[in-house]
């Protein structure tokens, strides 16, 4: 996009918006209602627009633009798949060189100008690229830690969610998969990747740990907990138990119970 020198005002758009300056000669200067004074978009800098945000621009001569924009609920499901906790921001973030996103700009540039439409294939692989980079330079809180298991906290809370509101009945990993936004294969290769072990393995140990929680919180008889897990059996319950904490749940209950 290439500007001529002036004024001008852009409305907010429920994407998130990336300009990326390509070229070295102007001044450029971005404004929006959350700012008491405007940002300057310097040669081969990027500044990042939230969604809903409008702006303004003050040019002092002609200057060449790419405009990225990202939709909120795209980047929400790239950071889910990959175990990325993401805030999205409010206000404009000063304009800085981002050497990254102008590698991308040169490439999308390079491929557009040869005179081809792009490829579907590109751009998906393209959009990944740029939306993880703006996940993890301008969306990853500072400090966001995954919880012990290794799983962000909104993938395993609706992991969670879906295996207790689904118990006792058996737990269909592709409706797991469905309930969070993700195709069976990217819910195999984000808990493999999390915490080296499969989907299945993951609601096993998920069963066990809602175990322990009645076990230490509840007085409610163990065939009754072994039913309300999705156990066929307090047999099959304990013997699961005992293989992953090394324990009965009847001695793990003594050993929690309040003195």
């Amino acid at each position: 996009m290439i500007e001529e020198a002036g004024f001008r005002l852009e409305p907010a758009s429920p994407f998130h918006a990336l300009h990326v300056r390509l070229d070295h000669v102007g001044h450029v200067s971005i404004n929006s209602a959350e700012l008491a004074d405007a940002f300057v978009l310097r040669p081969a800098a990027s500044a990042f627009v939230p969604a809903q945000q409008p702006i303004s621009w003050r040019i002092s001569a002609g200057f060449k633009r790419l405009v990225l924009r990202i939709s909120p609920a795209y980047l929400n499901e790239l950071a889910l798949a990959e175990c990325c906790e993401i805030t999205h921001p409010t206000a404009v973030r000063e304009p800085a060189h981002d050497p990254v996103l102008e590698h991308y700009a040169g490439l999308l540039m390079h491929e557009a100008g040869r005179g081809e439409p792009l490829s579907a294939g590109f751009l998906s692989a393209f959009a990944q690229l740029a939306g993880s980079h703006v996940i993890r330079r301008y969306l990853k809180p500072a400090g966001s830690v995954s919880t012990a298991s290794g799983l962000g906290s909104a993938l395993r809370a609706k992991l969670d969610a879906f295996i207790q509101r689904t118990l006792p009945a058996p737990i269909v990993i592709e409706e797991l998969a469905l309930a969070c936004g993700l195709s069976h294969y990217q819910l195999l290769r984000t808990i493999k990747r999390a915490t080296q072990s499969t989907p299945q393995q993951y609601v096993l140990e998920a069963r066990i740990e809602l175990a322990r929680k009645m076990l230490r919180e509840s007085s409610v008889a163990l065939t009754d907990i072994a039913l309300a897990l999705g156990f066929s059996s307090q047999s099959h319950f304990s013997n699961t138990f005992k293989a992953f904490t090394q324990c009965t749940p009847k001695s793990y209950r003594e050993r929690t119970d309040p003195i």
